[in-house]
């Protein structure tokens, strides 16, 4: 997961808790009114209509946790590998391209010529995947406020994460300190394939009587094997570029 999270790297966006109502964030087009009003329409006509989230880069930003994993790297190994990129003010399409690139295009074309790539690497993975290191991760603000709105009207929600879970503790810390409502918080045993284990979670909790309506992930994969179980949910991708973020439906 930490690779794809890599990939996708962009810098957080504010920290402001903003309550909004519907008409507010359909103006702002952060999700297409229609696909917006289709579920809380749909979810009057069902029995206990569910919403689910993830957690890495849809309702938490990571870019601070992998700057930090970064900035912890030359510190531990007093060299300046990853600071003379200047992390500080790089945009982030660039430190797109630079993971993809540099980091990962070199250790697969040449594995054995480049120890530290390789170092780097398993540094920001164990960095990334520390509990207490999730807690530098910066809500996203826009999305939350779309959960809030579906929350207030009714619907169930449940947070279904690749996190671990020994990290239950931490999420559930993280939750509350973002303003986000309760709700169900389904974390992986451990190490797993993120896709199956989330297809299988929605699977179960569409037989435990649930109506899940609408499924928000910024994964390919996930949003793929939960489109596979052939159930009518609507799936929309979080993509996060440029400190800016956009929904779209998956189809």
């Amino acid at each position: 997961m930490w690779n794809v999270l890599l990939i996708n790297f962009i810098f957080a966006a504010s920290l402001a808790k903003a309550e909004v109502t519907c008409q507010q964030f359909f103006a702002r087009k952060v999700l297409n009114p229609n696909y917006a009003e289709k579920i809380i329409a749909k979810s009057k006509r069902v029995q206990k209509p569910a919403v689910v989230f993830d957690l890495d880069e849809t309702l938490f930003f990571v870019a601070p946790r992998i700057l930090a994993a970064m900035k912890a790297y030359d510190q531990a190994r007093q060299t300046s590998f990853f600071s003379q990129f200047g992390l500080e003010s790089i945009r982030s399409e660039l430190i797109h391209e630079f993971i993809k690139e540099v980091m990962d295009g070199n250790l697969k074309d040449h594995p054995e010529k480049d120890p530290i790539l390789h170092d780097a690497r398993k540094f920001i993975q164990d960095f990334f995947h520390t509990s207490q290191n999730l807690r530098l991760d910066s809500v996203n603000n826009e999305l939350s406020d779309i959960l809030r709105v579906f929350h207030r009207t009714g619907i169930h929600i449940i947070y279904l994460t690749g996190r671990w879970e020994m990290q239950r503790e931490v999420s559930r810390e993280m939750l509350q300190s973002a303003g986000l409502p309760e709700g169900e918080l389904i974390l992986a045993p451990g190490k797993t394939v993120v896709s199956e284990f989330k297809k299988a979670r929605i699977e179960d909790l569409q037989n435990s009587g649930l109506n899940i309506l609408a499924v928000f992930d910024d994964n390919t994969p996930n949003l793929l094997a939960i489109q596979s179980l052939g159930l009518n949910i609507d799936l929309f991708k979080v993509e996060n570029k440029n400190m800016k973020m956009t929904l779209t439906l998956f189809e």
